[in-house]
């Protein structure tokens, strides 16, 4: 009998330690503070390069006069040149944020600041340099994302923040809009069913926070 007790104990222990270590495997990731020159080094949390940089929160006006996104990092050594951030670093973390380049997604230049990481990278970002590419129609944005309306000029465009969701096995980026969220948080039906009964299911600060959630709550 105590031997059976003692094999039960150890069955326990064995599955509590099995989801622990699935639970900590789940949690968001503590970025190294570095810059990760390949998505490869960001996935394994390993940035190869230490180049002093500053980060730096771009202002409204120059957004509104040259687009991109809301970040962009600086060289404080000589060894380090503006393109080669601005083209070749794939992220950069303070070692308490991440935040990605776009440049070679085609989402603008500049770099945004990731608000989950768990199973996959959500963040905001400017409109696509080609949004077709994306399955964007920029005649059907307000159809999309609801009271964003009003004609749509340049400067309008330059300073829209979109979802979007970066798959960390595939690459994929999808721009997220209340069309194709269902698609994407299939997976969580709880969730799914409260979002379909919002009634401001097209806001962009809802879909970015509903992506937020699923992401969290994946296992």
């Amino acid at each position: 009998m105590a031997t059976i007790k003692k094999m039960k104990m150890k069955k326990t222990i064995f599955i509590i330690t099995i989801l622990l270590s699935v639970n900590l495997y789940a949690q968001n990731i503590k970025y190294k503070s570095g810059l990760y020159l390949t998505f490869e080094e960001l996935i394994k949390n390993h940035p190869s390069s230490n180049i002093n940089v500053e980060l730096e929160k771009r202002t409204t006006h120059q957004i509104k006069m040259y687009g991109g996104n809301d970040y962009k990092l600086n060289p404080i050594e000589k060894s380090a040149k503006k393109k080669y951030l601005k083209k070749e670093v794939c992220a950069y973390s303070d070692g308490e944020n991440i935040f990605l380049n776009l440049y070679k997604y085609d989402i603008q230049s500049g770099y945004v600041k990731i608000l989950s990481n768990k199973s996959a990278l959500i963040f905001k970002a400017g409109l696509p340099s080609k949004p077709k590419d994306y399955g964007i129609d920029t005649a059907n944005l307000s159809s999309m994302f609801g009271a964003i309306g009003g004609a749509f000029n340049g400067v309008k465009l330059a300073m829209l923040r979109f979802p979007y969701v970066l798959n960390k096995s595939s690459q994929n980026v999808i721009l997220v809009t209340s069309e194709n969220l269902h698609e994407v948080i299939n997976s969580d039906k709880e969730l799914l069913l409260k979002y379909e009964s919002e009634s401001n299911e097209k806001n962009i600060d809802l879909i970015i926070q509903y992506l937020i959630d699923w992401n969290e709550n994946k296992l």
